[in-house]
């Protein structure tokens, strides 16, 4: 366990950020706010705002503590998490528990006392979601892991939408169905670019299991899938143009980038995953802000 001795010292604060992933949660939050926008036909009530923002942070800081417990084995296996505070021995699983526990019982208590049950009830079904379902039972055992596991991330715009009306419409489950057909366009990507270290750590992400064509084939599909059902979504939420032309422009980027990154891969080289990764977050990005502004407009 070299990790231990050779760990970097870090403040207090730091290792509790790099315990619950922060990265991640502020892609949830560019999804949630504008959702909020949405279901509110403005502006937000500053509480229900302050809600979903601080409580939706406590739940995904907390699963995502969760998850930095059960796969810390693995992450000392890989490179890009080596680093994460339970495999340097920074923290202890009872500690980093204790943390996980604590932010994930705030998130429901908080966001049933300031909101309603239905958000609540969201929150608890993400946060179980993401640790059991994802983590525990698809992760390890299927390839197709990261599109069901995906639903987690998919939570934060119908709980918002249940924070401000009590239930989930129809704008609200295709707003669902948009990040969930994005995310195996977005994450297929990066784990065919560090494809061997989910091999070291034996997770079968698809890029491990698959030629590199067959992955970009289907981060393709996905990526179009997207596109075509932020168009639905246009109709059916009866947006402006600015969400329009958003969703048009940023999607056929996005669909262009994803053909390259086939056409590239059509002798199974494994490049390019990169450029389709780090575009993928700026679609969602103006896809979403692009949302609150047409409805604020």
């Amino acid at each position: 366990m070299s990790n231990l001795t050779s760990a970097p010292s870090r403040s207090y604060l730091r290792i509790i950020l790099a315990l619950v992933k922060p990265r991640i949660i502020e892609l949830l939050l560019v999804t949630a706010i504008p959702a909020l926008i949405y279901a509110s036909g403005g502006w937000p009530d500053w509480r229900i705002l302050f809600a979903v923002v601080v409580f939706g942070t406590l739940a995904a800081a907390g699963a995502n503590a969760w998850n930095s417990i059960i796969e810390r084995e693995t992450d000392a296996l890989m490179s890009r998490t080596k680093s994460r505070p339970l495999v340097t021995g920074e923290l202890s699983v009872l500690h980093s528990g204790f943390v996980a526990a604590v932010l994930s019982i705030a998130s429901i208590v908080g966001m049933y006392v300031s909101t309603n049950f239905a958000a609540a009830a969201l929150t608890a079904a993400a946060i179980g979601f993401y640790v059991l379902g994802y983590t525990i039972v698809l992760k390890p055992r299927t390839n197709q892991n990261i599109v069901w596991g995906g639903i987690a991330g998919c939570f934060p715009v119908v709980i918002a939408e249940a924070a401000v009306i009590g239930e989930v419409t129809s704008s609200g489950w295709l707003m669902f169905a948009i990040i969930f057909f994005w995310t195996p366009a977005h994450y297929w990507p990066l784990a065919a670019h560090f494809k061997e270290d989910y091999s070291l750590a034996n997770i079968p992400m698809l890029p491990v299991e698959r030629p590199a064509r067959t992955v970009a084939a289907w981060t393709l599909f996905y990526a179009v899938l997207t596109v075509l059902t932020s168009i639905v979504f246009f109709l059916v939420a009866n947006l402006g143009f600015i969400f329009f032309t958003a969703a048009l422009v940023s999607g056929m980027v996005f669909i262009g980038l994803s053909v390259n990154y086939y056409r590239d891969n059509r002798s199974d080289e494994g490049v390019g995953s990169m450029r389709v990764f780090h575009f993928s977050i700026t679609y969602l990005a103006i896809l979403f802000l692009s949302l609150g502004v047409d409805v604020l407009i």
